[in-house]
């Protein structure tokens, strides 16, 4: 029996039946599960998306790493006597119990709660946790029962089942063909012989997927899952975007995509980490890396900056309102980082970062907008830069590259603390720092390939300045350095202020351990800090030496 490309071995089919044994899953599932691995098809018990879904105390979920994990010890049992198993994906809505919503709102398409059934009530008597209830239940003469919540947006609720179902692909269930599509050589593999691995990621979810076949290549792709908040994301755009860096070298090659997701080559690379970047011959590499990237010339993509067009077109300002007015979803302490952050969206605010940006046309460029190490390989053996993510790219200012970049050295992501990043602002350099990093990065700019040894850049301190004293005016070149200084600076506000909506539109959605509303608030702090230094002089003066973080 084939069931899309799903070739079933026979007719029979073990049909779903609620189990009630573990919230995680084990090894008592995965020898369930086994046992019946002679059907042609398994469908599995009833699985909850997020953690209010829940009717039965030992229903299981696929809403957290462990459940994935428990899930793969039954897939991986299951696949070993040749069978098939699916998923199957539900949230209990208004028949859930009251007990196991831990005071959190249960939604439902029905306003009305669903009394009767003597496993859905409680009796009255037997309420005894009021400070779970926040208006969240109802009570009546017959028992207790959850009262359902309005849905304010279908998409939230979208995204839940859909990343449970990115999970359960993670957990080895099959009738998931995405990757296949893209890559030629796979077409023909079964899905039993690709193995996911979850890797970093705070725009994207992002995996690393393997084929246990030495005949096929690629033997590893990168499939990236677009995240929520892309309202300035154009994905067709960046298709195109991505093209054009790969035939010059600048980005990696992709196998294909669409607006959900990107499959894209796997490079045996290391990112760029806080160590490598402080040292002077990387720094170099990576101004000329920017430099080939910012010359880019990109003819099918509107020039206007890309912060600007935030703030004409104000899509995501909108998002981020929209988002913002969500009342339900914050914690009074978010609330009160919200009324604060409110103040960047006012029509007083946005008018004041019109005035500030770079007025000058060399001052925008093609820019990756979302720069920091990270997005930065260090291709093995030749010790070349790479750079990877490019979601945010556009046309922008030459300085929010160069702004983003450094922002970015005083944040740690890789943190498994609440709330999951760690802030360093001593890491910021000071301004001598910038401006040799813009010397180079202007410096490159102006060489063209093969007009000087690379090694003798990097390495030689004097080179630089003796190359361009002897072929361009010098003085002019300091002036230019200390121009884009200034612009760096009115940038570092503008990249603030960018993070700082993206992070409150990410909070509640993202499928991760990250306080993006701790994080947003973080932002908001130091764009105030930045601010300070436009609020009262022309920012086109704005070089002085500054120890703002």
């Amino acid at each position: 029996m084939v069931l899309g490309e799903l070739h079933c071995k026979n007719r029979m089919l073990v049909a779903p039946c609620t189990r009630n044994r573990a919230n995680v899953p084990g090894a008592a599932q995965a020898k369930y599960y086994s046992l019946r691995a002679s059907a042609g098809l398994i469908v599995g018990e009833a699985t909850t998306p997020v953690a209010q879904g829940y009717e039965f105390s030992n229903a299981p979920g696929l809403y957290d790493e462990d459940q994935v994990a428990g899930w793969k010890l039954t897939t991986d049992a299951v696949h070993a006597k040749g069978g098939i198993i699916l998923a199957q994906l539900m949230n209990i809505g208004r028949v859930a119990h009251p007990v196991l919503q831990s005071g959190r709102a249960n939604y439902s398409a029905s306003a009305i709660a669903a009394r009767g059934g003597n496993f859905r009530q409680l009796q009255k008597t037997a309420w005894v946790s009021p400070t779970l209830d926040q208006g969240l239940t109802l009570v009546d003469d017959h028992g207790v029962y959850v009262r359902p919540v309005e849905i304010k947006d279908p998409k939230v609720h979208v995204e839940e089942f859909r990343a449970a179902a990115e999970k359960a692909k993670r957990a080895g269930f099959d009738g998931v063909e995405i990757i296949k599509e893209h890559v030629e050589s796979w077409k023909d593999l079964s899905p039993k012989k690709l193995h996911v691995e979850r890797l970093a990621g705070l725009s994207n979810k992002i995996f690393k997927v393997s084929v246990d076949d030495k005949n096929v290549y690629p033997r590893q792709v990168i499939y990236r899952e677009f995240g929520e908040g892309a309202a300035i994301c154009d994905r067709k755009r960046e298709n195109y975007i991505i093209k054009s860096l790969a035939q010059k070298e600048i980005a990696p090659i992709f196998y294909g995509a669409d607006e959900q997701h990107r499959v894209e080559k796997f490079l045996k690379a290391d990112e760029l980490t806080k160590s490598d970047f402080k040292e002077k011959v990387n720094r170099r590499k990576l101004a000329k890396l920017m430099a080939k990237l910012h010359n880019m010339n990109l003819e099918k993509l509107d020039k206007t900056p890309l912060f600007l067009k935030i703030l004409q077109e104000k899509s995501l300002i909108n998002e981020f309102k929209e988002k913002a007015a969500r009342e339900d979803v914050y914690t009074p302490v978010e609330k009160k980082f919200l009324d604060e952050i409110n103040k960047l969206v006012t029509k007083q605010e946005i008018e004041f970062l019109k005035k500030i940006g770079p007025k000058d046309e060399k001052a925008v460029v093609f820019s990756h907008n979302d720069l920091h190490a990270g997005n930065v390989l260090k291709m093995p053996g030749s010790e070349n830069l790479l750079l990877i993510d490019f979601e945010y790219s556009d046309y922008n200012y030459r300085g929010y590259d160069l702004a983003n970049l450094f922002n970015e050295t005083m944040f740690e992501y890789d943190v498994a603390t609440h709330p999951h990043y760690a802030f360093y602002p001593e890491n910021f350099p000071k301004d001598q720092e910038l401006l040799e990093f813009i010397k180079y990065y202007l410096f490159f700019k102006k060489v063209k390939p093969g007009d000087v040894d690379d090694d003798i850049v990097f390495n030689d301190d004097k080179y630089r300045d003796a190359y361009i004293s002897k072929n361009h005016d010098i003085d002019q070149f300091n002036k230019d350095a200390e121009e884009l200084l200034g612009e760096t600076k009115i940038c570092r506000v503008f990249s603030h202020y960018f993070w700082c909506l993206w992070a409150v539109i990410q909070s509640h959605n993202a499928d991760m351990d990250f306080d993006y509303m701790h994080y947003a608030y973080k932002r908001y702090e130091l764009y105030q800090e930045c601010r300070k230094l436009f609020a009262d002089k022309d920012p086109s003066k704005g070089s002085e030496e500054t120890s703002a973080p």
